[in-house]
């Protein structure tokens, strides 16, 4: 956090944003996005500790066969 007070982390079974600060305590739950197949890839706050800019996306899998491919030495 800008004011260094607390930590922000992603907690991978919720995917949301939590809270947890440095002196102890119960981590606070910043963010409630549904358990949906959406994912926090990044964020980030204002300087100012004022305004949090989140990157959020789907998470996808795909299988991608190359054929016909020649080594390059």
């Amino acid at each position: 956090m800008p004011d260094s007070k607390a930590l922000a982390y992603l907690e991978p079974r919720s995917r949301n944003l939590w809270v947890q600060g440095i002196d102890g305590g119960d981590p606070k739950q910043l963010t409630h996005f549904p358990a949906d197949r959406q994912a926090i890839w990044d964020f980030d706050w204002s300087a100012d500790g004022t305004r949090l800019a989140i990157a959020r996306g789907r998470i996808t899998s795909d299988i991608v066969m190359f054929r016909g491919l020649q080594r390059t030495h």
